[in-house]
């Protein structure tokens, strides 16, 4: 895992050797140009790992970093309910939300930590992730 994301997961208090982590497509390419001809095909055929683990772990939040994986979750999810946006300050004005759907799985889609350092000031996710676990937005409604 990136620096950045592990530090994140540190300042959560979870450690990353137990916290599953996992791209969208299991295809590694040097971007996502790379995958623009068959990103649908591929995240399709991929997602019925990703449901199963969701599901069996009974997993309360998916970060997602970048914006095209995370938009793809959040529809595949069906989390449509919108809890929170920050927005970079900074010129660019790149945002990071957190969304839950109707059994209280959250998505938080951030900005990839790649892509963008997050000293920034709103640039670290962090929060919405931390917001999510620890208010009333995780209430588990699946039927056990």
């Amino acid at each position: 895992m990136q620096r950045r994301v592990l530090c994140l997961l540190e300042e959560l208090g979870f450690d990353s050797g137990r916290v599953p982590s996992s791209n969208l497509i299991f295809i590694r390419t040097k971007g996502e140009d790379g995958l623009k001809a068959r990103e649908r095909e591929l995240a399709n055929a991929c997602w019925a790992f990703h449901d199963r683990v969701i599901n069996t772990l009974n997993i309360k939040v998916v970060l997602c970093f970048g914006s095209i994986a995370g938009k793809w979750v959040q529809k595949k999810l069906g989390a449509g309910e919108l809890l929170e946006t920050v927005f970079e300050n900074n010129p660019s004005g790149r945002k990071s939300q957190s969304f839950r759907n109707t059994i209280g799985i959250g998505v938080v889609i951030a900005t990839h930590p790649g892509r963008i350092t997050w000293n920034p000031a709103g640039a670290d996710p962090t929060h919405l992730v931390e917001h999510f676990l620890t208010s009333s937005a995780t209430v588990d409604k699946r039927r056990h």
